[in-house]
């Protein structure tokens, strides 16, 4: 008797031990099941604030007025949503920033596909004084476009810049610009392009391919600026994004390297 209670005694903790894993194993598997429930029951909230997630920034509050108004690269309706808001006295001047690939776009519509078209439309056809106008291009990246802007915002003397920006892109946008400006005086306001203007919406956007790419595009590039710029002073992001540019094509006039811009950025416009 005394050795069957002893054999009993030595199977307890074993045994124990044994419900403890099978209790903690079902309790997983229930909250596994628990979670693809509500996954699958408010997967159309959850989907949408995924994407929301992503739009940072606000627009101008009325009568407010700053430096200058900045379109960055890239989407038409970036430069067309920044001339709106211009005309209606957001700021006093107009930047327009080209990146490596818009030879190949007709900004504004115009019949060339070079930059100086956009400037000859905005002058002769808008009426926008030249010594008002900015241009940057040949930049590479979204960091690249935030060290230029930094380095217009302090030749320029200007104080508050609105960055117009696609409303996936500007929570990216932000993070980079704020850490390029961290030590610089000059205050930087994003403004996202509504979503209406770019055909866009929150609504089911993950079973129409151009906001699904665009939305997960975002959280990859989000990921690589964080490893690539994350540990970074604004110094040396910008030694970063210059040796990361890119050449820009071959034979075009008045063509500017990065460093090149900010010299013949006058001439450009004036």
């Amino acid at each position: 008797m005394a050795k069957d209670k002893k054999s009993e005694a030595s199977k307890r903790p074993g045994q124990r031990r044994g419900g403890c894993l099978r209790r903690l194993v079902w309790g997983m598997l229930g909250a596994l099941a628990a979670a693809i429930v509500l996954a699958v029951v408010f997967r159309a909230p959850l989907l949408r604030a995924t994407a929301r997630w992503l739009i940072v920034g606000r627009q101008p509050y009325p009568g407010e007025r700053a430096d200058a108004i900045v379109a960055l690269g890239g989407a038409d309706t970036r430069k067309h949503y920044a001339l709106d808001l211009y005309q209606q006295g957001a700021a006093e001047h107009l930047v327009l920033l080209f990146d490596e690939y818009e030879q190949r776009t007709r900004p504004f519509g115009a019949e060339s596909r070079l930059p100086e078209e956009a400037l000859k439309y905005l002058t002769e056809e808008v009426h926008i004084p030249r010594e008002r106008l900015r241009v940057l291009r040949g930049l590479t990246n979204t960091a690249h476009e935030a060290v230029g802007l930094r380095e217009l915002a302090q030749q320029e003397n200007w104080t508050h810049v609105f960055v117009v920006d696609s409303a996936f892109h500007t929570r990216r946008s932000r993070w980079i610009l704020r850490r390029v400006f961290r030590d610089s005086p000059v205050k930087v306001t994003v403004v996202p392009v509504p979503l209406s203007h770019d055909h866009l919406t929150l609504d089911r956007w993950w079973v129409r391919e151009r906001e699904a790419v665009a939305v997960n595009n975002e959280y990859v590039k989000l990921l690589v600026y964080w490893w690539r710029y994350g540990g970074l002073e604004p110094g040396e992001i910008a030694r970063r994004a210059r040796s990361e540019a890119a050449p820009l094509p071959q034979g075009q006039e008045g063509a500017a390297g990065f460093d090149e811009n900010l010299a013949c950025m006058r001439q450009a416009t004036g």
